[in-house]
């Protein structure tokens, strides 16, 4: 057998044993491997999974085992790409869980570096809805991943009871989009979200868990090392949940997440999948080729959001998950969903924690940066055309108006441009131009106001237009900016 016919073996065996025990082999049948080297790995499978131990070159960690500062009380999970124990930490004398790599993985250094990407990853981030990241331990050549120990259900073991009511369900995956919208912010796209990953605690919060298969972005500068083991073109993921492009190994990014959420909100409202119950190489085909199929009873405005999520081309999906935030604030409140949801939070465009009703007034912050860049610079031709009315300082006016044009106007259109396309930086951005823009608002304001005075006696019309300009944009900067901007992020620089 040749050396790339065992790395093929290998890859395959090795994303089966990720799977439920039971989806195993049609996840295997799944693939694009020929039949006897599918055979080969179902062989294997079955030997893995009879022989208690096969493959595995070391134990699983028992009760009362210490590893470090941590003792181990209990083993709360196991799948084939991890094992999680319940911890106690004698340093901080809390709990964690600590996820190991599964015993038969402890040699291979991709997974042991797979493992380092998911907590640098995680810990990346900070939201509400993520799992915290404790630690990156590394004990007696073994690589740990201590997080905050959350206890509660998987979305999977919450669905098995039913669909969700329709406004829990919104509520629910209003939080999981608002943790989407911070990582995305980030740089960092999940590519396996699914029920699995996905706790619901008892106060009915949720956490999003599992950046295994986590894509970072290589402009991320505060990692330390990006390792590109799960890069924008490798096939990785649950096939239930993975987007077309996804599915046939094309580059990724922040858009296929979204693919993953229009179908765990569907399967939260229906308790079904969007494309089928049937075999996975059935439901893989329709992801494919197919549509999704149309619930009944569901209202229009939360069908429209998933079906937009579920398009197969990803361009055709939301521009931005703060978009698809923007739209579940939005549209929810239309069919009587409740949000926001008290002690909950949502990420906004510039990468902020705000309610999720605050979506709504940042998107309309955004718009005004655009209407009020429009608004400017449509006054330079008219400011222009009267300059030789004001006297002697007119060319001094006019320049003035060109200033303050370019400096508040072009600024505000870098903001609106970053909100839109690197939500992340905007918080930084208002707080290094917002000074200047408030400047230049001020300096349009008196100008426009002085230039119309000056000239109204002469030319009516044209003082009329230059003082009701002027005085607009003073109650905009007066009244109208603060307001929004205290509506949009809670604060005002």
């Amino acid at each position: 057998m040749t050396p790339e016919r065992w790395q093929r073996i290998g890859d395959l065996f090795d994303r089966a044993l990720a799977e439920p025990p039971g989806a195993r082999e049609a996840a295997v049948r799944a693939s694009s491997d020929p039949p006897d080297l599918q055979d080969e790995v179902l062989a294997l499978l079955r030997a893995h999974e009879t022989s208690e131990g096969f493959l595995e070159p070391a134990s699983l960690l028992e009760s009362g085992d210490q590893v470090g500062p941590y003792r181990i009380i209990r083993m709360i999970g196991r799948g084939g790409m991890g094992v999680v124990y319940l911890a106690e930490d004698s340093r901080l004398h809390r709990r964690v869980a600590l996820k190991a790599l599964p015993p038969h993985m402890l040699r291979d250094e991709r997974f042991r570096a797979r493992l380092r990407q998911e907590a640098r990853a995680a810990a990346a981030l900070s939201h509400p809805s993520i799992a915290t990241v404790y630690a990156l331990e590394e004990i007696d050549r073994q690589v740990f991943i201590a997080t905050e120990f959350l206890e509660g259900q998987t979305l999977r073991e919450v669905l098995a009871g039913g669909p969700l009511a329709l406004d829990r369900a919104v509520a629910v995956a209003a939080d999981i989009a608002g943790a989407l919208t911070a990582a995305h912010a980030r740089g960092i796209v999940h590519r396996d979200l699914k029920p699995e990953n996905i706790v619901q605690l008892g106060n009915g919060a949720v956490k999003v868990l599992d950046f295994g298969l986590a894509q970072l972005d290589a402009a991320i500068e505060d990692l330390d090392t990006v390792s590109r083991l799960t890069d924008s073109g490798a096939l990785g993921g649950t096939p239930l949940y993975m987007a077309p492009e996804q599915l046939l190994a094309q580059p990724t990014d922040a858009r296929t997440d979204q693919f993953a959420f229009g179908v765990l909100l569907y399967e939260l409202i229906t308790g079904r999948h969007p494309f089928g119950g049937g075999s996975l190489p059935t439901t893989i085909a329709r992801v494919l080729t197919g549509d999704p199929d149309v619930p009944e009873g569901m209202p229009d405005q939360v069908w429209q959001i998933i079906r937009r999520c579920l398009q197969r081309n990803a361009n055709d999906r939301f521009a931005t998950t703060a978009d698809l935030v923007a739209a579940l604030a939005l549209k929810g409140t239309a069919f009587g969903a409740r949000l926001p949801v008290p002690d909950k939070s949502l990420a906004i465009p510039d990468g902020s924690l705000t309610p999720p009703d605050k979506a709504v007034a940042a998107g309309w912050w955004v718009t005004h940066q655009l209407i009020v860049f429009l608004a400017y610079w449509a006054m330079v031709w008219p400011a222009w055309h009267v300059h030789p009315w004001t006297g002697r300082y007119g060319v001094i006016t006019f320049l003035a108006t060109l200033v303050a044009v370019i400096v508040g106007a072009n600024l505000r259109l870098h903001l609106w441009f970053a909100a839109r396309t690197y939500p992340g930086e905007l918080a930084a951005l208002r707080g290094i131009g917002g000074r200047l823009i408030r400047a230049a608002d001020f300096a349009f304001s008196l100008i426009m106001m002085a230039t119309g005075l000056v000239i109204a006696g002469d030319h009516t019309g044209w003082g009329a237009l230059f003082v009701s300009m002027g005085l607009g944009s003073a109650l905009a900067v007066l009244f109208i900016e603060p307001a929004t901007a205290r509506a949009a992020f809670g604060n005002e620089e």
